[in-house]
């Protein structure tokens, strides 16, 4: 059995790059925003079509999902179709699903189609960071994949942006038909643009180790998805934390005994691998966690309005912007292990300083935390990303980016889950005193959240004022716990990247990363 990538018979030109980069930005961007836009827009959603609070839950979980487990079986099937089609087949079907789902009356509808809208994306977002990386030369490799991590890293804060204007003028399905509209035009360009780049292989793709991962992955990304509504202690949550586990490690055992593995787990004996993978989950647990609670403190406590609370997040892109241009400097003047390290530690003291704040704090400090935030940010995950693509083979180029793409996933399941249960076991411990003497019922109410605090308050009259500033104070309590939580959390990772990781000159990638050319 052998496996090659197709091979060069021309180099491309400085046009040919940039458009490449353009396209595949825009349609990693089309992918990573769509949940978070679309979280704006489901309330008016629901009023629309009357959909339950479970239709609205899984309005989300259905694109999440499939997303995260089918990320590296699709890895997969995109090297073997040809990185054109992978990426042209992803958008059209994302876009095509995204501009239906826009129009549905009917909540049952809407969730089908965003699992459509999922299995078209899963083949986009490997596929994208695999074009580049085959594209561009060495010497100018590492600069574009700091732009694809930027545009990773702050698609999520766009994404709020966009929902948040398009609500204010247009109806709940704007944000859905725009995304589908460009997916679609995206896809269109890049089946003219992107080169075909089909691996050529005889080998078949290991469809044991896509249906365990693809099982496993998404049963842990359930409960951890499902833990905080559903209890951690509920039945289904345990069973499927057990089964998920259980699962992948049923994966790692077949991956061990296959020839050819889906992914070769013995790669993970690379320190280089193993700690940029812990670096990309857990930066990705605090800032998609931060996404999550930032816009709720900032509407539910400091009372902004939700366009407002969105672009109060837009320092964060821009530091993720300067710190994912640096970081090829920054790797080759202190190499990875400091690197990556040193850019989690800014990430960590840049979340400790948004706790330090208070509930009122200065908006421009705010801008500032979350700027260097973002530096720490990109400087790390840019990195970390590149040692993933350079600790996997180079005829594996679109499972590494699979790789990278779902440990990505993974750690926004952990943040969402960690951080939003930490808030309301903070806000819960904290209302809980200042309810004693209320009727059981309305107290009861309150704990279950800011939502239905306010709106038992709203009954109360002059009462409800003195309430209302301690509901406030009890979710800035909670929140600033999950900060301080995701902070501890960051400077541990640092702690272990600088202890653990790659010392300078003691790896050498596992592919020279030939000069490779397209076969158009």
């Amino acid at each position: 059995m052998s496996a090659t990538s197709t091979s060069p018979t021309r180099q491309l030109t400085q046009r040919h790059l940039t458009a490449l980069l353009i396209l595949m930005c825009a349609g990693l961007a089309m992918t990573i925003a769509a949940n978070v836009s679309l979280n704006i827009a489901l309330p008016q959603f629901g009023e629309a079509v009357g959909a339950t609070q479970s239709q609205l839950s899984w309005g989300m979980n259905a694109y999440t999902l499939p997303f995260a487990a089918l990320l590296l079986p699709a890895g997969a099937v995109a090297d073997r179709m040809g990185l054109r089609y992978a990426v042209s087949l992803g958008l059209l079907v994302f876009g095509l699903a995204s501009l239906v789902s826009a129009f549905v009356d009917d909540a049952a509808w809407f969730i089908a189609l965003r699992v459509v809208s999922a299995l078209g994306a899963t083949l986009v977002l490997p596929a994208t960071l695999s074009v580049l990386t085959r594209s561009f030369p060495a010497e100018r490799r590492a600069k574009a994949v700091g732009i694809w991590a930027a545009v990773s890293g702050s698609g999520a804060v766009l994404g709020l942006v966009l929902g948040g204007v398009l609500i204010l003028f247009f109806w709940w399905g704007s944000v859905l038909a725009s995304t589908g509209i460009v997916a679609i035009l995206v896809g269109i360009a890049s089946f003219i643009v992107v080169p075909t780049y089909r691996r050529d292989t005889d080998e078949p793709i290991d469809i044991l180790g896509s249906v365990l991962f693809a099982c496993a992955l998404g049963l842990l990304v359930y409960a951890l998805i499902q833990g905080p509504e559903a209890g951690w202690a509920s039945t289904a949550i345990i069973g499927s934390a057990i089964a998920g586990t259980v699962l992948m490690a049923a994966f790692v055992i077949a991956q061990l005994r296959l020839r050819a593995p889906l992914l070769d787990v013995r790669l993970f004996k690379s320190r280089a691998l193993s700690t940029a993978s812990l670096t990309i989950v857990l930066q990705f647990a605090a800032t998609i966690g931060l996404f999550l609670l930032l816009p709720q403190m900032l509407q539910n406590v400091r009372e902004y309005n939700p366009l407002i609370a969105a672009l109060a997040l837009i320092p964060l892109p821009v530091g993720i912007a300067i710190g994912s241009q640096v970081a090829e400097k920054t790797q080759g003047r202190l190499g990875e292990r400091t690197a990556v390290g040193g850019g989690v530690l800014v990430s960590a003291l840049a979340f400790a300083g948004l706790g330090l704040q208070g509930p009122y704090g200065s908006f421009w400090f705010l801008g500032v935390a979350l700027a260097v935030f973002g530096t720490g940010f990109g400087l790390s995950t840019t990195v970390a990303t590149t040692m993933i693509i350079e600790a996997i083979p180079g005829e594996d180029n679109s499972t590494a980016a699979a790789l990278n793409d779902a440990l990505r996933e993974v750690g926004a399941a952990i943040g969402i889950a960690l951080l939003g249960t930490i808030l309301n076991i903070g806000y819960r411990a904290q209302i809980t005193v200042e309810t004693r003497s209320l009727d059981p019922s309305a107290a009861e109410a309150i704990r279950d959240g800011f939502g239905p605090a306010t709106q038992v308050i709203a009954t109360m009259g002059e009462q409800g004022d003195e309430l209302l500033a301690m509901v406030r104070e009890a979710f800035y309590i909670g929140y600033q716990g999950s900060v301080f939580t995701a902070a501890a959390l960051l400077v541990a990772v640092a702690a272990v990247v600088v202890i653990a990781g790659p010392r300078p000159g003691s790896r050498t990638t596992t592919e020279s990363h030939e000069e490779r050319t397209p076969q158009s």
